[in-house]
């Protein structure tokens, strides 16, 4: 390598932003870089004396010179290295397994293998849970991330209710994933989630009509999430989350997506979405009987669809 070229071109690249290509009073047949010692095309426009003079300071050969030997003497090339006093210590995984077993509960080395039987507690990790039941009667179509709200508050109102179903995992338009599979897009042109199949036959895609089609097969003794109509409970559900983009439900969802993806005026949108949790905190405050849900002492509709926006 010619370190003198190298040098050169070291310094040219650091002075670059100190050039300026040619403008409209530069003859069109000139293909030159001019450098304006006034100032003009400088950094910001302004002029600054040291700024050209470190630029004619740099094009001396004696200065190129002494670049060159500074670069040369930091290239060291190859260097081999002494590992003899390197000494492993790290346990094996081997260890570590029974490291990791002898201080599991009977509970967590039974975790796994409840969790392939669709039993044992609830958890994001399933991909089937079967309530005592030998199989499903809803396949849930969700995101593979398990953070979409929507597929959130179908997947609560199936562990509320304990219907058996099982999830297949498919990515949001937004996930940078290989797309969506045939079978899904089939059942779900629009491909948007989440999509249930109920008994086989059933296709429902929006999120609200999936948990009143749960609500209506959910198992004997669990609680019914939309009251009857004409109730003082529906009435209040209807308040909460039934009355479009006035309900609180919804007002609160727009306040809760601003607060985490916009970037424009991050602190205010935290500050609106706080103001709507205090609404929140109010209407649990005031709900019948003390709560602790919006219903009062049983869990409801409103509760599955709040869930994924306070959590």
């Amino acid at each position: 390598v010619d370190m003198f070229a190298l040098a050169l071109s070291w310094l040219t690249l650091g002075y670059c932003w100190g050039f300026s290509p040619p403008s409209s009073r530069v003859s069109p047949r000139s293909l030159n870089t001019r450098l304006y010692l006034d100032g003009e095309g400088m950094a910001g426009g302004l002029f600054n004396r040291h700024m050209v003079g470190d630029a004619i300071r740099a094009l001396q050969p004696r200065y190129l010179k002494q670049v060159a030997d500074s670069v040369a003497g930091n290239v060291k090339g190859a260097r081999s290295l002494d590992l003899s006093l390197l000494v492993d210590n790290a346990s094996s995984w081997e260890e570590l397994a029974k490291v990791l077993a002898s201080k599991q509960t009977a509970e967590e080395r039974s975790f796994r293998t409840r969790l392939d039987a669709g039993e044992g507690p609830s958890s994001a990790l399933a991909t089937r849970r079967l309530f005592g039941s030998k199989k499903p009667r809803v396949k849930l179509y969700r995101d593979s991330a398990s953070w979409c709200p929507y597929c959130q508050k179908v997947w609560i109102a199936l562990e509320e209710k304990r219907v058996p179903y099982e999830v297949v995992r498919i990515d949001m338009n937004c996930y940078a994933g290989g797309g969506k599979p045939i079978e899904f897009s089939k059942i779900q042109p629009s491909g948007n989630l989440p999509c249930a199949v109920i008994d086989g036959t059933t296709v429902i895609s929006d999120s609200d009509d999936i948990i009143d089609a749960i609500d209506k097969i959910g198992a004997p003794g669990t609680p019914t999430l939309r009251p009857p109509p004409g109730s003082d409970a529906a009435q209040l559900i209807a308040s909460l989350c039934d009355d479009g983009r006035d309900s609180l439900e919804r007002r609160l969802y727009s306040r809760w997506m601003w607060w985490l993806t916009g970037v424009r005026r991050p602190e205010e949108y935290r500050i609106l979405y706080e103001e709507h949790l205090d609404e929140v905190e109010a209407a649990l405050a005031d709900a019948p009987g003390g709560g602790p849900y919006f219903l009062g002492k049983q869990i409801s509709l409103a509760d599955v669809r709040f869930v994924p926006f306070i959590e």
